[in-house]
């Protein structure tokens, strides 16, 4: 079996690593950029991407289910916020595409 990969030079160390709060972040900054973020949803509903944003948004749904119990106070919460922003804008573009079409 295959070592696990090493990081590239000069970055091992406790810096190198990713928190559980800086994954969940990124994920969910990468579907609020497919929900156009902080645009007007009427603006974003032609160029939205529904659904990688719905992809992101069942990955941090279903790291919620897997850790439930596993994480600190903190790291639920920022979970579940999270999620219930990306769900909310996910809704609001969803609407607008569908008025728009």
């Amino acid at each position: 079996m295959a070592d696990a990969p090493q990081p590239p030079e000069g970055t091992d160390g406790p810096e190198a690593s990713v928190s559980f709060s800086e994954f969940v972040l990124g994920l969910g900054a990468n579907a609020a950029h497919m929900l156009g973020a902080d645009d007007d949803a009427q603006e974003v509903a032609a160029r939205a991407d529904l659904l990688t944003a719905a992809q992101h948004i069942d990955i941090l749904a279903m790291l919620q289910h897997k850790t439930r119990g596993n994480l600190d106070e903190d790291e639920q919460k920022l979970l579940e916020s999270m999620l219930y922003d990306l769900r909310m804008r996910y809704l609001e573009v969803a609407r607008a595409q569908r008025d728009r079409a």
